[in-house]
């Protein structure tokens, strides 16, 4: 999910972590911003370093399988998941009647996906490095 923030001092690691008792709160990708604010008093007062960043929470298990998971399933439902297989499986094969734009869509589509699943295994390295995990 897709989180603004202020006032956050960026992590090195590019990931932060909190824990708030069972709950591990993970934030990552962060993107500067520019202040949303429109009146010349609130821009010279108001906060800076205005950020929009993902975030997931985990509850339970904080193990690398379930940082993946929240993270993947926090972008992907299993419906979008088993479209994007079936959509992939249906792709590959030449004898298909799916024309050539829907056959690129969809093997971007698996792409897409593919790179969203291997960045979620990158921060969740990154996350347990930071718990001691």
């Amino acid at each position: 999910m897709k989180v603004h923030l202020t006032n956050v001092d960026l992590p090195i690691s590019g990931v932060q972590v909190i824990k708030e008792g069972t709950r591990l709160r993970i934030f990552f990708d962060f993107v500067e911003e520019q202040n949303p604010a429109t009146e010349p008093e609130e821009i010279e007062h108001g906060p800076e370093n205005f950020y929009v960043a993902e975030n997931i929470d985990i509850e339970g298990n904080q193990g690398y399988g379930a940082i993946i998971s929240g993270i993947v399933n926090g972008r992907y439902s299993n419906d979008d998941v088993q479209a994007i297989m079936a959509n992939y499986e249906l792709a590959k094969d030449e004898t298909s009647s799916i024309t050539p734009e829907k056959r690129e869509e969809y093997l971007a589509d698996y792409q897409t996906w593919q790179q969203w699943r291997s960045h979620a295994k990158d921060v969740a390295r990154e996350v347990l490095n930071e718990i001691g995990g």
